[in-house]
C-alpha cells in the first residue's frame, strides 16, 4: 500500500482511582474516543512530509462494555486489554485504515489496560474488592494518512514496466549495488524504471527517498504518481467517509 497510518494519542482514565468499588450494579468500561483525521504526502526525494490539514475532521465516538465479574474481569491483564481494543476496532471509521502496533507512537490500549489493572490490583490488595467497577477511558487520536510518493512510484514501475522488465532483466546487474538482478529474494525482484535501467526493488525504493531522477541517465521521475490528497479521488473521499 502506498498510504502509510500514523497515530498519536492521549489517554486519560477515570475511576476508583484511590477510591473503593461501588455497591450498586452494573459494573462497565465506557471508552470514548475524539480522532482527528489528517493527510500528509511523503514526496519523492526527501524534504519531509506535506501536509493537507484542510481535509482534518474530528468525530467522537462512545460505547460501553458492561462487565459481569468485574473483580475477576479487571484483574486479569488480557481480558482487560482485549476489551478496550475489542471497542476501539468496532468503530466504523477504522475500514481502511492499518492499525498494527508499529503505527503507533505508544500502543495505548496496552496503556489503558496497564493503568486499570494497576488500580484493580491496588484495591485487591487493600482489600476493597468485590464492588463494581466503572471505568471511562478518554483517548484522543490523531491520525495522519500519509501518501508515500516512493511506495507508489516502486508499484507504479512494477505493474506499468513488467513486460519490459521481464525481457530486460535476466543476466543484467543492478545499477546501485551491481549484484546480479535474478539473485534476489521474492520480495527484492527486478525493477525497470520507465528509461530502461534495471534495479533490485530494495535498492531503487531506498534511492527515491534521495533523488528524483534515475541514479544511472537523471531521467526525472517526477510526475509519475499522483499525488493522492492534493487531487480529489476517489480514495481520499473513502478515507474521510471511513
Amino acid at each position: 500500500m502506498a498510504v502509510e497510518t500514523r497515530i498519536y494519542c492521549e489517554t486519560r482514565l477515570e475511576g476508583h482511582s484511590g477510591t473503593a468499588p461501588l455497591a450498586e450494579a452494573p459494573s462497565y468500561m465506557r471508552v470514548i474516543w475524539d480522532i482527528a483525521v489528517d493527510y500528509a504526502t511523503r514526496r519523492l526525494g526527501g524534504g519531509g512530509l506535506t501536509e493537507f490539514a484542510r481535509t482534518a475532521h474530528t468525530r467522537t465516538y462512545e460505547s460501553k462494555h458492561l462487565v459481569e465479574d468485574p473483580s475477576a474481569f479487571f484483574l486479569d491483564y488480557n481480558r482487560t486489554r482485549r476489551a478496550v481494543w475489542d471497542e476501539f476496532t468496532r468503530l466504523k471509521w477504522l475500514l481502511g485504515f492499518h492499525l498494527s502496533p508499529s503505527n503507533w507512537d505508544v500502543f495505548r490500549p496496552d496503556t489503558a489496560a496497564s493503568s486499570i489493572l494497576q488500580i484493580v490490583q491496588a484495591n485487591d490488595d487493600k482489600g476493597l474488592c468485590g464492588g463494581h467497577y466503572r471505568f471511562v477511558v478518554y483517548t484522543e487520536l490523531k491520525v495522519t494518512l500519509v501518501y508515500s510518493e516512493p511506495k507508489a512510484l516502486l508499484r507504479h514501475c512494477r505493474e506499468e514496466v513488467m513486460q519490459t522488465m521481464e525481457d530486460s532483466a535476466t543476466g543484467e546487474r543492478c545499477g546501485i549495488c551491481l549484484d546480479g538482478l535474478m539473485m534476489t529474494t521474492s520480495d527484492d525482484g527486478p525493477v525497470n524504471l520507465p528509461c530502461g535501467h534495471a534495479f533490485h526493488s530494495t535498492c531503487i525504493f531506498k534511492w527515491f527517498f534521495k533523488g528524483t531522477a534515475c541514479p544511472i541517465c537523471r531521467h526525472d521521475l517526477r510526475g509519475l504518481v499522483i499525488d493522492l490528497w492534493a487531487t480529489p479521488t476517489s480514495s481520499s473521499a473513502q478515507a474521510d467517509d471511513g
